[in-house]
């Protein structure tokens, strides 16, 4: 049975894994093609906005705080590894007949 367990817990942290893209080989494109699919990269990057920066803003905004920019990608960076994390204790399924711990008082 735990072995049941640790198989669905490692097939979640494969999920949550980001997936690893190699680049295409450099000598394959010329200088001016590097150039023009850069500067398209960048315009498709642009319009497609990240909605953690969304949930910065508006948890900044809720909580009266102010968010530096240069703050905002290590803060994106964080919220990614805390949602990851989140998924893998949800893809973790107890059995019928988990009951809590006890809680021992001093």
């Amino acid at each position: 049975m735990a072995l049941v367990r640790k198989k669905k817990a490692t097939k979640a942290k494969a999920a949550a894994r980001p997936k690893v893209v190699k680049p295409a080989s450099k000598s394959a494109k010329s200088k001016s093609d590097r150039s023009k699919s850069t500067a398209s990269k960048s315009k498709s990057h642009q319009s497609k906005p990240d909605p953690l920066d969304d949930l910065i803003v508006a948890a900044a905004h809720a909580l009266a705080l102010t968010v530096e920019s240069a703050w905002k990608p290590a803060v994106r960076a964080n919220l990614q590894v805390i949602f990851a994390q989140a998924a893998l204790v949800t893809a973790f399924d107890l059995p019928d007949d988990a009951e809590p711990a006890p809680i021992f008082k001093a």
